[in-house]
């Protein structure tokens, strides 16, 4: 399953940024006792978690690059993966020339003793030719959830080329407890007459640790993952020209709408590897404007883990057409 495009996409010139300054430095590169500072490398690499990590889901991970000078035309990318003793996880890596996110090749690990007991490493590289800016992106799907509320794969990554090393950084990606999908959909378009269109959405616990409370909330937007700039999430209260209704098991009731979501639609307790359904219908009314053509609609979920302070969240969003 792909996940978090849009938010890697409105991430991702901030990413190539900060790469930028951190290879350019700041201030005035040196100082009166150290007349002959060091010269920048020929390669700086910048690594960021950008995405929602948990088990069975592509989140995506940013490579930025910076070139100062001369540097050589392609270098080797190897990556370090640290996950608990006997746990696994896949990545894969975006190929030259890639215009889409599927297809990537997927990079083969060898295991390996990690740095401290309780700890395995997971190691592979693959070939890339440079340029004086680029991204490299990548998937990190880890077979395993979160024990603990801080949990996170270490990602290290290292540049090299015949041998020397030019760069490398590392990052934490840490693992979320909950994940949100769409399990069906009878239909994808709308219509203005006041007819239902049916979906059912999953919030999945993917800890290996009850969760006492999570919440769920449904959601309208013109907006969809697709768009980064020019369109207003709030949409004019959008929203207000739908009408959305939940099957409580027995019968369908009305979504009681909340302040942080168009309807909260679940409230609940999920033990460890278990899953609550969410089965709702929307219609749109004749009064919508004519101008909406398109929505997403989405579930977004959230829950604490035991000892976390902050709760982890996770949507999945669909796109409906608008029936004139």
């Amino acid at each position: 399953m792909r996940v978090g495009l849009s938010r890697w996409r409105v991430a991702v010139t901030a990413v190539l940024v900060a790469a930028v300054v951190a290879a350019c430095g700041g201030g005035d590169g040196g100082s009166k006792a150290d007349p002959t500072p060091t010269p920048d490398p020929p390669v700086s690499l910048k690594l960021q978690a950008l995405d929602t990590y948990a088990r069975g889901t592509d989140g995506l991970l940013a490579l930025s690059m910076h070139t100062n000078g001369a540097h050589p035309p392609k270098v080797k990318v190897a990556l370090r993966f640290d996950v608990p003793a006997g746990k696994s996880l896949k990545t894969q890596y975006e190929p030259v020339g890639s215009t889409g996110w599927d297809g990537w090749p997927t990079l083969k690990l060898a295991r390996s003793a990690g740095p401290e007991a309780g700890l395995d490493t997971l190691s592979g590289s693959y070939t890339v030719p440079i340029k004086d800016e680029d991204i490299w992106r990548l998937y990190l799907n880890p077979q395993y959830g979160p024990s603990g509320a801080d949990d996170a794969v270490a990602v290290h990554a290292t540049l090299s080329s015949a041998g020397r090393t030019l760069a490398s950084d590392s990052v934490k990606a840490p693992l979320a407890a909950l994940t949100v999908s769409v399990l069906d959909m009878k239909g994808t378009t709308l219509h203005r007459d006041g007819r239902w269109t049916e979906a059912t959405y999953a919030v999945h616990n993917v800890s290996t640790r009850d969760i006492a409370h999570v919440d769920a909330g449904l959601n309208i937007s013109p907006c969809s993952a697709d768009d980064v700039v020019g369109c207003d999430p709030t949409g004019a209260d959008v929203a207000d020209g739908f009408t959305m209704q939940q099957y409580d098991g027995h019968r369908w009731v009305a979504v009681t709408r909340s302040a942080n979501a168009v309807g909260h639609v679940l409230s609940t307790s999920l033990k460890a590897g278990a899953s609550a359904r969410v089965r709702v219908r929307v219609a749109a009314a004749a009064g919508l404007g004519k101008d909406v053509t398109r929505v997403d609609i989405s579930l977004a979920a959230g829950g604490k883990m035991p000892g976390a302070k902050t709760s982890s969240y996770d949507s999945a969003a669909r796109t409906f057409d608008i029936a004139r």
